[in-house]
């Protein structure tokens, strides 16, 4: 299969349509004579002989989705062989129903422990995200007007708005500009636009602070707990304070025998 599986990408609210070709993997000669979905989400609507003579081309169409959304389905395929012997294949599909204007991340934006940390420098730069908001075809337009944070603390956020392509494709930044001594802080970050149908579009912000816990040190080859750690002072015996003196055991000496001359 090429595509070894396929992807049908367009704007929700219109059909979508996708190929893919078949070919033979051995010597025997392939008749594609027909194909189901498993989940009812597309349909074959056209399978026709490659130019090689040899391959097959199967169209697989999805019906128009009045919401934006990914769905997936697996399109089972009939392949007769030259040896007389009737075959199945699978194609799985994956169907894309884009919104016309699409934010990338479409999630949560996070910023982790291990990013932040740095702030507690003095003169440390801020932590920086990049939210990229563009247009899913040439011929959708828009502008941003304007990017709200919400419900966040005063000073510990902010944000930047450029334009790369006007009408087509903007790029918001949002920065953690100081180091807080709360273990989390969140907040919303609100997009309006141009557009009539869906003018506000709104992801959650989350920011982590406070020291990336650090795993303990073992011994290499000396298992926690192990009495022989604890025997070279590697380890404290439970309920003995970290620290306590240890007078580490030495093993008995061999007694040379009488008469040896050793």
């Amino acid at each position: 299969m090429t595509p070894p599986q396929l992807l049908i990408a367009g704007l929700a609210g219109t059909e979508l349509k996708g190929t893919i070709t078949l070919s033979p993997g051995t010597d025997l000669d392939i008749e594609v004579s027909g194909g189901n979905p498993l989940r009812n989400q597309c349909s074959v609507s056209g399978i026709e002989r490659g130019p090689d003579g040899r391959s097959f081309i199967v169209e697989i169409t999805a019906p128009a989705a009045e919401i934006p959304g990914m769905l997936r389905d697996v399109v089972e395929v009939d392949v007769v062989t030259s040896d007389g012997v009737t075959r199945k294949t699978q194609i799985n599909v994956t169907i894309d129903h884009q919104d016309k204007i699409q934010v990338v991340p479409k999630g949560n934006i996070v910023f982790q422990r291990q990013e932040t940390l740095r702030l507690k420098t003095p003169g440390a730069a801020p932590v920086r995200r990049d939210i990229q908001i563009f247009s899913s075809a040439p011929d959708v337009q828009f502008n941003v007007l304007g990017v709200e944070l919400l419900d966040v603390a005063e000073g510990v956020f902010s944000s930047e708005f450029r334009t790369v392509q006007a009408g087509q494709r903007y790029i918001i930044s949002i920065f953690v500009n100081e180091f807080r001594i709360e273990p989390s802080l969140r907040g919303r970050i609100q997009i309006t636009t141009d557009d009539p149908e869906m003018p506000v579009r709104e992801l959650r912000l989350y920011a982590q602070f406070g020291d990336v816990p650090q795993k303990p040190a073992v011994t290499p080859g000396v298992r926690p707990g192990n009495p022989a750690a604890i025997q070279q002072g590697n380890l404290t015996k439970p309920g003995e304070k970290e620290g306590t003196p240890r007078i580490l055991q030495q093993p008995p000496q061999k007694q040379a025998k009488p008469g040896s001359g050793s």
